[in-house]
């Protein structure tokens, strides 16, 4: 119970017991201090509501704005992103399967250590892309080479 209703209690309390000595004849004052209080608290409270509405729209417009603005970005975000991954798979395709075999080691371990060490999901799965672009890389020309030492059991027949 909060201060405010605590001393209204009291003044009701003490209205009260001047209207038994009284022989109620202060009965109708103690309904008009109870009264009062109770009006102005709803009047407090509808004072709080509108506010809280108009923050509510405030925050409305607000992220109506900020989505507007992020959409109208969204194209650029997609080409400058395409362009990067472009660059980064013609880098990759240019390594040495020495250098593409150290990196896929190191982007795993960091992608193992992220996760390990209680990173969120996303992260770690953001860490796995390039470890996995090397890696198909790399699988991708052990499968194109023929591979050296293989003996073909048709060749000596």
């Amino acid at each position: 119970m909060d201060p405010k209703s605590r001393d209204v209690g009291e003044e009701l309390e003490a209205d009260m017991t001047t209207s038994t000595q009284n022989n109620g004849t202060a009965k109708s004052t103690a309904r008009d201090k109870a009264t009062a209080p109770r009006a102005s608290r709803v009047d407090g409270v509808s004072d709080r509501t509108g506010d809280a509405v108009e923050s509510v729209r405030s925050a409305a417009e607000t992220v109506r704005v900020a989505a507007a603005g992020a959409a109208s970005r969204v194209p650029e975000v997609v080409a400058s992103t395409r362009a990067a991954f472009d660059d980064a798979n013609r880098r990759i395709q240019a390594g040495s399967d020495g250098s593409l075999t150290m990196g896929t080691a190191v982007t795993f371990g960091l992608a193992v250590g992220l996760l390990v060490g209680g990173a969120a999901r996303p992260l770690v799965a953001f860490a796995l892309i390039p470890a996995g672009m090397m890696g198909l890389t790399l699988l991708d020309r052990s499968s194109r080479r023929p591979a050296v030492g293989r003996v073909d059991a048709t060749a000596g027949r």
